[in-house]
């Protein structure tokens, strides 16, 4: 039938239901085309027809965590990935220079006060 991931017991569980109810829809749909014309042969269609609507539900639950899965896994690997680039660029910063670090350390955000900062103290060392 439809199983999950053979190390879930619930997935495990799911399934085992998902067959036996399939099962006893069989059953009783095989004495339900025995019963054509009886009272009791409604009864057998109407535990057919429950009997399978248990199985389309299990089917359609089963599906769904399967989607939920595989959204998990990516979103993990999602993870892992920015991990590992966090990891490589770290990595590469401590791998450069030591004085390029200090360099990028001491750079400040370009704004017009800083530039204007800058260039009244080239004036002010011009003057002297």
């Amino acid at each position: 039938m439809f199983s999950m991931t053979s190390a879930d017991p619930s997935s495990l569980m799911l399934d085992a239901l998902t067959q036996c109810a399939y099962r006893l829809g069989l059953a009783f749909g095989a004495e339900a085309e025995r019963e054509t014309m009886s009272a009791r042969g409604l009864e057998y269609f109407h535990l057919f027809d429950r009997c399978f609507f248990s199985v389309r539900v299990a089917m359609g639950l089963q599906l769904r965590l399967r989607q939920a899965e595989r959204t998990l896994a990516t979103e993990r690997e999602d993870l892992r990935e920015r991990a590992d680039r966090a990891e490589r660029d770290t990595q590469k910063t401590r791998d450069r220079d030591p004085v390029e670090r200090e360099r990028d350390r001491e750079v400040e955000p370009a704004s017009i006060s800083v530039f204007l900062k800058t260039l009244q103290g080239v004036a002010a060392d011009a003057a002297n």
